[in-house]
């Protein structure tokens, strides 16, 4: 036979009552249940005598009152207890009712559906056992905690006034309900399990806590205790005492939160990390799944701390954690290592998608951070490694993330890298470096080669560029571009640029004393985008010149361009400090891959240098030659000096000459020297006014 379309017969058979009614009370639907409470023969006799439910049903109207209130305000009632007619005989009876507001698709009232289940036998037995419910509430009334009396499936009969005070409902509204109906949906599992336990003489003996919601919305938690006392004839039912342990399960729980959240962000802290990390691999060992863990360093931030404080550090930390949560899916776990470091760990389905979900996080901190009308550029470089794939432990794991993470912040080209085993490697002599470089600044390892400018007319030095050197003790001489990333990593940048910094203007002194210089004659120091962001740094420099008691005029600060891009509001404003103050201003690198004429034009700066991949290109490479023509023809116009280092050729050399080039540098004309032979070289220019005076 074909089942009915709908829920008709299910409607008709319901043991239960089951009405549709209008808004205002209308019977509109009545089921056989329903009509025989109701002591009719027939739905259509009860719908044609019935006009009104409010007016002609409820024995008390406040009680109807009630339940069209909170039919209004929760669109539903749920265990609804009332005293009503029988509609036709007028006895009395006790009902629970269930029922909700149907609507349209706008939204609307249409109807009134509910259930209504006579309770009256139930509320009888209550009664009979009210003796025994007296001899109890002597004991119970005045006490703290509460008692109820329930059947073995957890109905109440008797609740102690006392409820009142734990959760906010008299002891009558709760008589009919479960005990399980005001406790969270996550107890419920256990607790009915342990409740069955006591009937059945199975239980632990001890007392359970569950969360149970208050009447005004809020969560408390309740210990309970339960014993089996239905062969008792003073109680006939299954005894419940709760008690009210609220304050110290939340301080528990606050001091697990603290013990496993940071305090700061509120992200999971590392201990905690590592225990669920290892949950989640253990799991994936059983189901043969991959799970990857992305190692996550922040780039730029300490320079935030030491340079501006770790309250503007604070926001700027916080506020790039919020970008990087909404950048995470649903199943990923998102942990703070420490510091500026933090851990991801996610399932992995397609080992494709570890990279473009690396790569989120990475654009999500691709604009500034803006905390008190300030900018900042903190960005992210990412590691990963794949389990089972790169690694099948918690802790080897991590490590070649790290190691990843390594990698990429040496690698300017990729913010993001997956392990390879030769990430290892690179990761100790990375580690080994910055403990050396750590005590090499320390000691002052450091010394200063210094390569000429020479003016393309007269040839003539008109200046020199200080270029760092580590005097590494096993290493030899090493090159700035194997240590200064590391300064800037570790925060030594700072330190290790004050240093170089008096050396060159220590130069500039002595040069200054042994040989007549030309006017102009300037010593060129590289400048870091941290060094250039400090707030202190242009006070710094100055104090620099007068401890040498030089003029300003005789320092040249170099700024690349990658530099300037990096904190382009703080290096802007520093520029323009340092030419106030008579210092002039290089732009270095110009054209390696950003808007560089748009500088020229924004920026008020003395010189630029031409970066040697464009002058590598001369005069044989038709689009370095243009370029180059343009750059020159422009600074001409703007009354800014052009450098051109890298000058390895004769023909490079003469090239720049013949289209107006000033300033030439390069292995081609000199090499970087120590100061010695620097200054022997001047003198043999035939510029020396002076003696040599004694040794330095």
């Amino acid at each position: 036979m074909t089942p009915p379309a709908d829920f008709a017969s299910l409607f008709e058979q319901l043991p239960l009552g089951a009405y549709r009614s209008s808004i205002d009370g209308k019977p509109l639907r009545a089921n056989a249940a329903l009509v025989a409470l109701n002591g009719y023969a027939s739905e259509a006799e009860m719908l044609a005598i019935v006009n009104d439910i409010g007016t002609e049903s409820y024995v008390d109207p406040a009680r109807r009152e009630e339940f069209l209130r909170l039919i209004a305000r929760d669109r539903q009632v749920v265990r609804f207890v009332s005293e009503i007619y029988r509609h036709k005989t007028r006895e009395r009876i006790w009902i629970s009712e269930y029922a909700h507001v149907v609507v349209d698709d706008s939204g609307a009232p249409i109807y009134i559906e509910g259930t209504i289940e006579d309770i009256t036998e139930r509320r009888l037995a209550r009664e009979q056992i009210s003796a025994s419910e007296r001899r109890l509430r002597v004991l119970t009334e005045k006490s703290q905690s509460v008692t109820l009396i329930c059947t073995v499936e957890g109905v109440i009969l008797y609740a102690t006034p006392s409820i009142e005070r734990l959760l906010g409902c008299s002891a009558e509204s709760v008589l009919g309900a479960s005990l399980f109906d005001s406790m969270h949906e996550d107890d419920c599992a256990e607790h009915r399990l342990e409740f069955h336990s006591v009937s059945t003489g199975n239980n632990t003996g001890a007392e359970s806590i569950a969360r149970h919601r208050h009447a005004d919305g809020s969560w408390r938690y309740l210990a309970s205790f339960a014993s089996d006392c239905r062969n008792d004839p003073a109680v006939g039912g299954m005894v419940v005492y709760w008690r009210d342990v609220t304050e110290s399960q939340r301080a528990s729980v606050s001091l697990k939160r603290v013990a496993q959240t940071d305090a700061l962000t509120g992200l999971v802290n590392r201990s905690h990390f590592e225990r669920l990390a290892r949950a989640m691999l253990d799991v994936a060992r059983v189901e043969s799944a991959c799970v990857a863990l992305y190692f996550i360093d922040l780039d730029k931030f300490k320079w935030v701390n030491d340079s501006y404080g770790h309250l503007i550090g604070d926001q700027v930390l916080v506020e790039t954690v919020n970008r990087l949560e909404r950048a995470l899916a649903a199943d990923h776990l998102l942990a703070r290592l420490g510091g500026d470091e933090f851990a991801v760990i996610a399932p992995v389905d397609l080992l494709a998608s570890v990279e473009e979900t690396a790569m989120r996080w990475v654009n999500a901190l691709t604009e500034p951070i803006v905390v008190n009308d300030m900018s900042f550029h903190v960005s992210a470089s990412v590691g990963v490694s794949v389990f089972p794939d790169d690694a099948d432990s918690f802790e080897t794991l991590l490590q070649h993330a790290d190691h990843a993470m390594f990698a990429a912040k040496a690698d300017r080209d990729h913010s993001f890298r997956r392990f390879e085993p030769e990430f290892s490697t690179q990761a100790l002599s990375h580690a080994r470096l910055a403990t050396e470089l750590y005590r090499a600044v320390k000691s002052k390892q450091f010394l200063l080669y210094f390569q000429p400018q020479i003016d393309s007319v007269t040839g003539r030095t008109v200046g020199l560029e200080a270029l760092a050197r580590w005097e590494h003790p096993t290493r030899g001489m090493v090159a700035p571009a194997e240590f200064i990333r590391v300064a800037e990593d570790q925060g030594l940048i700072s330190e290790l640029g004050d240093f170089l910094l008096d050396q060159a203007l220590f130069a500039a002194a002595l040069l200054r004393d042994r040989c007549s210089l030309v006017d102009g004659f300037r010593i060129a120091v590289n400048t870091s985008a941290h060094q250039l962001s400090h707030p202190s740094f242009v006070d710094r420099v100055m104090r620099a010149l007068a401890k040498h008691e030089l003029p300003a005029s005789v320092l040249q600060i170099e700024v690349t361009e990658s530099a300037f891009i990096e904190q382009a509001g703080r290096a802007q404003h520093a520029m323009a400090a340092l030419r106030t103050a008579g210092i002039s201003v290089a732009l270095d690198d110009l054209g390696v891959g950003y808007s560089s004429l748009d500088y020229l034009r924004r920026l008020t700066i003395d010189a630029i240098k031409l970066d040697r991949d464009f002058v590598s290109g001369l005069p044989h490479k038709r689009v370095e030659c243009a370029v180059v023509r343009s750059i020159l023809l422009l600074a001409g116009e703007l009354g800014i000096q052009v450098i051109a280092e890298g000058v390895e050729t004769s023909e490079q050399a003469q090239w720049l000459v013949a289209h107006g080039c000033q300033t030439l540098q390069g292995y081609f004309l000199a090499v970087p020297a120590a100061l010695d032979v620097t200054t022997e070289a001047l003198r043999a220019e035939g510029i020396a006014a002076l003696p040599k005076t004694a040794n330095h």
